[in-house]
This record gives structure tokens, sequence and C-alpha cells, in this order.
């Protein structure tokens, strides 16, 4: 990727959006130019179907902003890609002095990965030099700091995202008004302002900027041959910078730190129960009945919603969720189950439970037992003795009673409740030793953090009582070893790889001391430069990812489950020992 160095402040100020559907960029593209004319609706499908541009000014300066189809989506193909792309090219020329990467607060999912991939197969590989990530929905913040939101983030490839463009970021409300949108908008253009400085004025430019540029402004009929030539063009650059972005990727020296860490994983890993409940994840499993609350229960524990959580009479959670976050310097991770035995979950459900063991290998540190307070009719006990006949004695030991519906107490203390409650219900609390806790999932503030340190706190005391261990079994020891089995496999996939593509990058840049123009030497030795630091960058995302890519992977997920198969009995025995 080539770049303009002609700095020229006053010129016009050129904006692209990038990201996956239904982030906000259509919405995001009226706030910066103060007025609705992209159109942003709430639909399962894409609203916009085809490049736009639309111009403004901001603070004298005129902006061009140009908001794009679903043309960083993984499933995005074909002939109608390109010539989105195409199109993207045309209206940007001769290049955007910044891309806007727009996604949503708290939901940095796979189809924002993938599109940061495709936002450099577009762009080019130094794309991300020129990338500012917007936060939508910064209003769900509620107050909180948006900085202090990115440094605590347990998202590893959000992380991975900030730190690779240089952690450019702000955050929007997109149904702000008034002082608030223009404060934001403030915000925004000081970032960008900012890089536009430290480039120099300088903005992004590949090859085909050239062409499209020549073509600005000029109607192309669809079927002509200049429109062809120049889909051919943009099919052949994308196809390209495709290809380096995957010797980018692949090109890296294995690090040795890394290793070390899944040798002592490995290592640590075969005292499968013994682990340093210090330094350890702290990991939890949510079972109950349909409607109990336990995904509200997970927010609450994470202390953001990371679960859907509705007043439903139909189950919400009809498969396994994860979620995680931190809380006093460790890493809680959640597992919300959905409830095995409702007729109305899906009948495949019993056997993605497999997913569930992977999710939470080596093994749980706390199963939360969650039920609602209310009337305990014969349904409900019938339910929960159900629900109990999943566990062992020894599984028991690691359970925690969660009753959920706290505010429904109007202030009597929950003691005072349970001499009125039925018997069953006070069998069941003694059944649990009286580890028990009580919540009021809307709860917020004080209140909700005061609960959920109160909880994570009894869940640590479970933990030291049961030696610093977690609850496993040969189920779980099993699906560990695949898991690290897994891992290797990935760790050796990187060497191979690196070790091809050092051959490939060594043959393509072998002739660079031949050229003979000295500023075109300096530039290859640089771009070779550049491209090795962003692969190995990558490649230690990727090692550091490894488990979670392998616990992501519902290829890999099954392949466990087939060796699990053989000592797998039934749905029923999930916290039995096998």
């Amino acid at each position: 990727m080539a770049e303009d160095n002609r700095f020229a402040p006053s010129s016009p100020l050129r904006l692209v959006l990038v990201g996956r559907s239904g982030c906000g960029k259509s919405a995001t593209g009226n706030s910066i130019l103060c007025q609705p004319v992209f159109e942003s609706k709430l639909r399962v499908q894409a609203v916009t179907r085809k490049c736009q541009a639309a111009t403004g000014t901001w603070n004298g300066r005129n902006i061009l902003v140009v908001d794009t189809p679903p043309i960083f989506e993984a499933k995005a193909q074909g002939q109608e890609m390109y010539e989105d792309i195409g199109d993207c090219y045309r209206l940007s020329a001769p290049g955007p002095h910044v891309l806007l990467f727009v996604m949503q607060l708290g939901r940095f999912t796979a189809q924002d990965t993938a599109a940061v991939s495709r936002v450099k197969e577009v762009f080019g590989v130094g794309a991300m030099r020129h990338v500012v990530v917007v936060f939508t929905h910064k209003e769900d913040l509620a107050g909180e700091s948006l900085d202090e939101y990115v440094r605590s983030t347990d998202n590893r490839s959000l992380r991975s995202l900030v730190q690779e463009c240089g952690r450019r970021y702000c955050g929007f409300n997109n149904r702000a008004t008034a002082e608030e949108q223009r404060g934001q908008l403030e915000a925004l253009m000081a970032v960008v302002e900012s890089l536009e400085r430290e480039h120099q004025g300088a903005f992004c430019r590949t090859g085909l900027y050239f062409e499209a540029q020549s073509l600005q402004g000029r109607e192309l009929g669809a079927h002509g041959e200049e429109h062809r030539r120049y889909l051919a063009k943009v099919r052949a650059r994308v196809k390209r910078q495709k290809q380096d972005l995957k010797e980018m990727e692949t090109r890296s020296n294995p690090l040795s730190n890394v290793a070390r860490k899944v040798r002592k994983q490995l290592s640590s890993d075969r005292r499968l129960g013994n682990q340093d409940s210090r330094d350890s994840q702290l990991r939890l499993v949510l079972v109950g009945k349909t409607g109990a609350g336990k995904s509200a229960t997970g927010n609450s524990i994470l202390g953001k919603n990371a679960f859907h959580s509705n007043i439903e009479a139909k189950s919400i959670t009809k498969f396994y969720e994860k979620g995680s976050s931190t809380w006093s310097g460790r890493e809680i991770a959640v597992v919300d189950m959905p409830d095995i035995f409702d007729t109305e979950v899906p009948d495949d459900t019993q056997r993605k439970i497999p997913h569930c063991i992977v999710l939470t290998s080596p093994g749980p540190h706390a199963v939360l037992l969650v039920v609602r307070l209310g009337p305990y009719t014969g349904e409900e006990q019938k339910a929960v003795k159900k629900m109990l006949t999943m566990f062992d004695s020894e599984a028991k030991r690691y359970m925690i009673l969660v009753f959920t519906g706290k505010d429904n107490l109007d202030g009597k203390e929950f003691h005072d409740y349970l001499k009125e409650a039925p018997e069953v219900l006070q069998d069941l609390v003694a059944e649990f030793r009286n580890r028990h806790c009580v919540l009021n999932n809307k709860a917020t503030g004080a209140e909700q953090e005061a609960q959920r340190a109160e909880l994570l706190d009894m869940v640590q005391r479970a933990v030291r009582e049961n030696r610093g261990g977690f609850y496993t079994n040969r189920m779980f020891k099993k699906a560990e070893v695949e898991i690290q089995k897994q891992i290797q496999v990935i760790q050796k996939q990187c060497r191979a790889e690196l070790k091809n593509q050092k051959k490939e990058i060594k043959k393509e840049y072998k002739n660079i001391r031949k050229l003979k123009d000295k500023q075109e030497r300096k530039m290859r030795k640089a771009e070779k430069k550049g491209k090795l630091a962003e692969m190995k960058s990558h490649c230690v995302v990727r090692q550091q990812n490894a488990r979670a890519e392998v616990q992501s992977s519902s290829e890999i997920v099954d392949s466990i489950w087939e060796r699990l198969s053989r000592i797998w009995s039934d749905s029923s025995s999930l916290f039995k020992e096998h």
C-alpha cells in the first residue's frame, strides 16, 4: 500500500465507514454529518445495499463520508462484492484519510474479527495504520469510562484490534442530540486530526486508487468494456492483497515463551483439579429450570450483558453460551447451560453437551443451581429434584444455591422468608449446607457490585474448601487432554507455515539489492519490514488465542466428542464419575 505524502489539512477529509452489517455504520455516518443522509433502521438484513457518499462540514472543513454495504462479511463473495469494492474506491478516491471501523460496544464477535481481515483484503495489509475504532451504543456504558472498558476487556481479539490500530478509538451514541452529539463528534475529530498530523496528511492509497481516480465522476456502463476492465483490476487487487494478508498471518517466528506456557499448562494439568486458585481462571456453570433467571444471573456475575435475558415463558437459552470478565484481578468465565429437561429446548441440545464440557474444561470451580423465589410448587420441586439427579455426591461439593427475585421480598430478610417457606425449600437449603446466595438481577450500581462480591466470595471460599481445586471427572479430564492435543496441533501448524512462508518472502524480496533506484529499494525494504512486523503480531495473537480457537471450533469440538463418546452415557451424567 502506497501513500500520498502531501499534507494539506485544508483539503476535504475523506472517511470510509467499515465493519460488519448491523454494527451501526449508517447511523454513525449520520451522526458525523449531523443529518440523516444514510438510511438507518434496525433490520435482520443489511439496510445499506450499495456504497453511498455524502458530504458535510466540520469547523469550516469539508468532510466526505462513504457508507459501505456488506462487503466486510466473510460470506460476501462474487461479482456483486467486487462491484461494491470498486464503487467504494471510486467514491473515496484518491484515498481515505481514515477508515472508521464501526462495532457495537460489548459485542466483538467472530464476525467482527472476519471484518478486520476483510478490511485488510480490501484496502491492503497496511490499512490498520489508518483505522480508528468507533464503538456504537456508547450509552450502554451508563456513565462509565470507555477507556476503562477497553483497558479491562477480557476479549483478546478486541484487545489485539485496539493495539493494532494504535489505540485509536472513540464512542458514539447515535441517538444523541444537540450538545452530546457535538461533544462526541469533537472527540472523534480530535482523534482523526491527530492521526492525520501523524501521517502528515498521507492517506490510504493502494495502486487501484490511481485507476479509480481516473474514473471518478464518470458513469460506467454495467456492460461496457471500461467497466469490465476496471472490475478485473479490482478483483486482481483484492486477490493479491488477500494473498499478502495470508502470507503475513503465517510467516512468523514461533514464540518460545508461548510454547513454554503450553508446556507448563500440559504439565500442570497432569493433576487436574489442583490448579492454583489465585491465578487461574475461575469457571462457573449455571444450571436451573427454564425461567429461573440463569442468564440474568450470569450477567450479574459478569457485571455486563453477556447473555440474552428477558421475561418469557419459553426458554431463551437454547444452546450453551459462554461469557467472561474480570473481578479482583481474576478472570471469571461463566457458561450458561440450557434446561436439558425442558421440552421447548431443541432435541439436539443434549447432543451438544460436549460444548459445555469443552467450554469449562478442565472442569468448573463451581456449579450454580439457580432457583427463582416465589411459590415453590410441586412442579418446581420436581424440576429441582430432577436437576439434582445430574450430580453425584462429589459434584455437590462444588455446588452453590442461587435464589433470584430478591427484589420481590419487599425488604424482607431472606432468613425470615425461609422460616415461612415450605419445608421442602428449607430442606433444599440445608442440603446445600447453607451455601446459598440471594440476588436481585435488576440491581445496579453499588447494590449490584455488593451482591456480585458476596457471590464470588462464596465461590472462592468453596474453592478453598475444595483445596483450590475444581470439579472434574474422567470425561472432563479426557476433554482437556484432547484440547491440549489440538493446541499443540495449532502450534505445530504455525511453525510449519512459518517455515514455508520464510522461503516465500526471501524469494519475493531476493532482488531488492539489484534495484537501481535507491528510493524504490528503500521503499521495498520498508515494505518487507512492515509485512514481517504485522505478520509477527498476528502470529502472537493466534498463539495466545489457541485455546479459545479450539473451544470455539465446532469441527474440533465434534472431533473431541467422537473420542468422548466412548465413555459417555447420557446428558444426566455430565457431573458424575464415569
